[in-house]
């Protein structure tokens, strides 16, 4: 029974990763857009997602999916096995192995990431890879994915996506759209060569989604307020289950047994906003996990930590608000997050309940609009 167990509990973390990876996908597209067949495949083959549950969800949300892209993308993985190169009859995560052994083998140690520096970074471009697969050279049109030493793109992790964003040299530009760690120790932005024609070992800029960014990290900060203020109000039980901060919301999972209230939702939506309102400071500091926790710091229920972890505190040191331990993207001070409201909540199992809330633009898109119906009806 225990390893049928271990099996379930690693299929269902493999889901929820797939799943993940795909609302995430799905937030950078406009509405009714197209999912390509390629981040299909990806999902397929990298995380192990079956394509009809990821059609089954683009189609539920409202969108499509290039289906014809996904089989054409199987196709080439196949065919490219088939002809026994470098990688051989082997699956992606295989290939990205492989690759990371080769870069290695010349030199290559890890990537630098530099995750709260500058948002534009002069880096250089180490490899061009497709589905792990080495090229020599990309142009217009084509898909790939690019190993740096260097970069200030965040990697989707604790909940929070991937940045966007371009990378761009002498003649030459790379629309990026995602960025994964297919395995450890390499990281790989993924997009479309859209300008000229572009080589391995070359200098270049790489450059992320300033807005997108910024509108990623007033949900960030917003996400600690609520769990912040759930807990006040619900009581101290309340415990993160999961996450999910994106540039247009964000999503968040806690124990609770009931459903919550008119009431005690409209208390928390004023709570959170009250304390954007109040400007508190949002101070970022590493320390010893043993000194996190013997000052209360809140940690992610199952999450394992290192011997150095990353602060986040919103409010000063004398009177915090919230005190979590987290390595995301996060606003100087709440004020920036503008404005929150509460869009949904439900349970998605037995004594776990999620919310889902909109910030800053998305939250005054929204108010507009439902301002602009008020006054229809009048």
């Amino acid at each position: 029974y225990r390893t049928i167990a271990t099996e379930e509990n690693r299929f269902l973390r493999t889901m929820d990763r797939g799943l993940n990876e795909l609302e995430a996908m799905l937030d950078t597209l406009p509405t009714g857009g197209t999912l390509d067949g390629e981040r299909a495949f990806y999902l397929h083959a990298t995380l192990g997602l079956p394509f009809e549950v990821t059609r089954d969800v683009v189609v539920e949300r409202g969108y499509q999916i290039d289906e014809a892209g996904f089989k054409a993308a199987q196709e080439e993985h196949a065919t490219v096995s088939s002809k026994g190169s470098f990688f051989g009859d082997i699956d992606v995560a295989e290939a990205y192995t492989r690759a990371l052994e080769n870069l290695r083998h010349n030199g290559f140690t890890e990537v630098a990431h530099d995750l709260y520096g500058a948002y534009s970074q002069e880096v250089n471009l180490i490899a061009l890879l497709h589905n792990g697969q080495p090229l020599e050279s990309a142009t217009v049109g084509d898909r790939v994915e690019v190993v740096l030493d260097r970069t200030p793109f965040y990697v989707e992790s604790g909940g929070q996506v991937s940045d966007t964003g371009i990378i761009e040299g002498d003649g030459w530009l790379i629309d990026i759209e995602d960025v994964r760690r297919p395995v450890g120790g390499l990281i790989i932005h993924i997009g479309e060569v859209v300008q000229g024609t572009v080589q391995s070992n070359v200098p270049c800029i790489a450059s992320i989604d300033a807005e997108r960014r910024v509108d990623i990290m007033r949900n960030h900060t917003a996400t600690h307020l609520l769990h912040a203020a759930l807990r006040k109000r619900l009581g101290t039980h309340v415990q993160q289950r999961g996450s999910l901060v994106a540039p247009n919301r964000l999503r968040f999972d806690f124990s609770h047994d009931a459903a919550l209230t008119f009431d005690e939702m409209n208390d928390v939506q004023r709570e959170v906003n009250q304390e954007i309102l109040a400007n508190l400071p949002v101070t970022a500091v590493w320390k010893t996990l043993n000194a996190a926790k013997a000052e209360g710091a809140m940690a992610l229920f199952g999450e394992k930590y290192g011997d150095q972890v990353r602060t986040i505190t919103i409010g000063d040191d004398k009177s915090r608000y919230s005190y979590e331990l987290c390595g995301g993207n996060h606003v100087n001070n709440t004020a920036v997050i503008g404005s929150f409201i509460i869009v949904q909540e439900g349970a998605i199992a037995q004594g776990i309940r999620r919310v889902e809330a909109i910030t800053g633009t998305q939250a005054s898109m929204f108010t507009a609009h439902r301002l602009n119906m008020v006054n229809e009806l009048a």
